[in-house]
């Protein structure tokens, strides 16, 4: 009886030491807590830009434990095969969120970026390069014109903003307005809403487009006279554009942003397409303006 009573008191304590020597500390559940086994994306899935440039949405992975716990200041890696992201290696936050932003490559159609992190599962996430177009609906307006690296342009607004604007209430001549190529239209604009100071702005065509708040961009300006032009070459793709983006087609004549001489600026019909100046101070026109991308 005795040597059955030595064996379980030392079975009980061999046991104790057993289950002693398995337990789990909160050191080991701080271990195995800290293990990044999930990553999922939060936004940046599926855009589209010019090929070279850069997404409009960062993209955002959230890092989970096994438990579902969020991890702070882990590490993940972002790469590409295409174009380049930044930074290539995220630390997370106290939200357990890596951010990063994706430039394309310049190859066109689907590029693909992978996310990784240690002991968790990859994911890809894909974008798609593209080739700008005139009628192509773009960073708030509708595409008239695509420079030669196919990545930026201008744009023009779906609606007028005015139907019966005139261009200045002073006989002044605004000479830093004078000017008629592409890519002087925004400084025509700046010139004139800085000297043409007569009467209510909300009546001025350059007053107008630069005071205008459109699709989220502020950066609207008056078109000169050769971007108008421009506008008018693509009369027909722009209409049709336009009204299927809830705008409205263009109308007979607009005002451009080049001033003629101190008593007239230019102007053109849309209905034939010629040019002409006319008297700045008091005719009204319609009005539309237009942004670069």
């Amino acid at each position: 009886m005795k040597n059955i009573l030595k064996c379980f008191v030392f079975i009980c304590v061999s046991l104790v030491f057993i289950l002693n020597s398995c337990s789990v500390t909160d050191e080991d559940n701080s271990f195995i807590n800290s293990k990044p086994v999930t990553l999922e994306l939060v936004s940046g899935e599926g855009q589209s830009n010019g090929a070279g440039k850069t997404l409009s949405n960062s993209i955002v992975v959230l890092v989970k434990d096994r438990f579902g716990n969020v991890l702070s200041d882990t590490a993940v890696n972002f790469s590409v095969t295409e174009g380049s992201v930044s930074p290539e290696i995220a630390t997370t936050g106290s939200d357990g969120k890596a951010t990063v932003t994706w430039s394309l490559g310049a190859t066109l159609g689907v590029q693909t970026l992978l996310i990784a992190s240690s002991e968790a599962d990859s994911i890809l996430v894909n974008a798609t390069a593209v080739q700008y177009s005139v009628g192509d609906f773009h960073e708030g307006g509708i595409i008239f014109y695509v420079d030669t690296t196919g990545e930026h342009g201008l744009v023009c607004a779906i609606t007028d903003q005015s139907t019966s604007a005139i261009w200045c209430g002073a006989s002044t001549a605004i000479t830093a307005a004078q000017g008629t190529g592409r890519g002087t239209g925004n400084s025509n604009t700046l010139a004139i809403v800085s000297e043409c100071t007569t009467g209510d702005p909300a009546d001025n065509a350059g007053h107008i487009c630069a005071n205008l708040s459109l699709n989220s961009y502020t950066d609207w300006f008056l078109p000169s006279k050769d971007e108008l032009d421009l506008m008018y070459q693509s009369k027909a793709v722009i209409d049709i554009a336009a009204v299927a983006n809830g705008g409205t087609a263009f109308a007979n004549s607009y005002w451009s942003s080049s001033e003629y001489n101190d008593g007239h600026a230019w102007r053109q019909n849309f209905g034939g397409g010629n040019q002409f100046y006319y008297i700045k101070t008091t005719f009204a026109g319609p009005v539309r303006a237009v942004r670069v991308f």
